[in-house]
C-alpha cells in the first residue's frame, strides 16, 4: 500500500468513526452496568468528569480489560500527566510492537477542552 493510499483509507476510516460516534456514541443503551457510566452519562449529560475523574476511570478502564493499555506521554504545564488509552486485541501497546503487527494504528484525539 503506498503513502497516499494509506492517508485516503485513514480519511475514510476517520470520517466512518465520526459518523459512528455521532450515530451511537450517546446512545440510551440499558446494557451497561451503572459503575461504568461516565460522568455524562450518569448525569444526562448536565456535568462533566474533573480530570482526577477521567484519570480514575481510565486506569479503571485499563485494569478492568486486558485489551486496554493506560500510559502517559508527558506532563502538562501544570505538572499533570497527559493520558493515552491504547486498546489493542494482540498487546501491542508501544509503537515498535503495533508497526510489526500491521494493523492499522488510528489516534483519536478527545475531551481536551472542559466539558468536552
Amino acid at each position: 500500500m503506498n503513502f497516499r493510499t494509506a492517508i485516503r483509507l485513514a480519511q475514510i476510516l476517520t470520517l466512518i468513526m465520526i459518523g459512528l460516534i455521532a450515530t451511537f456514541g450517546q446512545s440510551e443503551s440499558r446494557n451497561v452496568p451503572a459503575e461504568w457510566l461516565t460522568t455524562a452519562e450518569s448525569t444526562n449529560y448536565q456535568k462533566t468528569p474533573r480530570y482526577a475523574e477521567t484519570i480514575a476511570y481510565s486506569k479503571r478502564l485499563d485494569a478492568a480489560s486486558r485489551l486496554i493499555a493506560y500510559k502517559s506521554f508527558g506532563k502538562s504545564s501544570e505538572g499533570r500527566e497527559l493520558p493515552l488509552l491504547i486498546a489493542a486485541s494482540g498487546g501491542e501497546f508501544d509503537p515498535v510492537l503495533a508497526k510489526k503487527s500491521g494493523k492499522a494504528v488510528i489516534l483519536v484525539q478527545a475531551a481536551i477542552h472542559s466539558g468536552e
